[in-house]
């Protein structure tokens, strides 16, 4: 098993939204976030993109454990949203603290719903380390060719976004 670089973007100054194109196969897709950094404390989500657009509709439903290395472990769970979450509130005072893998499934299959599975971690403030591990799923079928990632409050300002195709 290897990877085929499909799309990648660096992000380097205040952005709404990195989106990444190119799905055009059945193929698992892998999705790589590093060195994330943020304009507000704020939680980076993902829309799936059809012909280089997102979806914005509220399709998307996702359950998720919270792991905190100085605590205890929760659960976060929504259903009907506008888009599935990627971390926990990454913390705009820690530069380029996050990092994430987030595997995709059926994106190019039109009869399929398109999900995912995603393990981040990232350093905060605290003192601790933190994890945010779980999936989500897009309740429509239809062919996406991508993703488009966005905070959920303030801009992306840092970090580099790779997609891949699992070969």
């Amino acid at each position: 098993m290897g990877l085929l670089q499909v799309a990648t973007s660096t992000v380097t100054s205040s952005t709404a939204n990195v989106s990444l194109t190119g799905v055009d196969d059945d193929s698992v897709y892998l999705l790589t976030v590093s060195n994330l950094s943020t304009q507000s404390d704020a939680q980076l989500r993902l829309q799936f993109t059809v012909s280089g657009s997102a979806d914005t509709s509220s399709n998307y439903d996702e359950a998720h454990y919270y792991l905190i290395s100085n605590g205890s472990f929760s659960t976060f769970s929504r259903q009907n949203a506008s888009e599935i979450t990627l971390t926990a509130t990454v913390q705009n005072s820690i530069s380029g603290n996050a990092g994430l893998i987030c595997y995709l499934y059926n994106l190019n299959n039109s009869s399929e719903y398109s999900f995912l599975n995603v393990r981040s971690t990232f350093y905060a403030s605290t003192n601790n380390i933190r994890g945010f591990n779980g999936g989500g799923v897009l309740t429509e079928t239809q062919s996406n060719d991508g993703v488009n990632l966005l905070m959920n409050t303030g801009n992306i300002t840092g970090g580099t976004f790779t997609l891949y195709k699992v070969v």
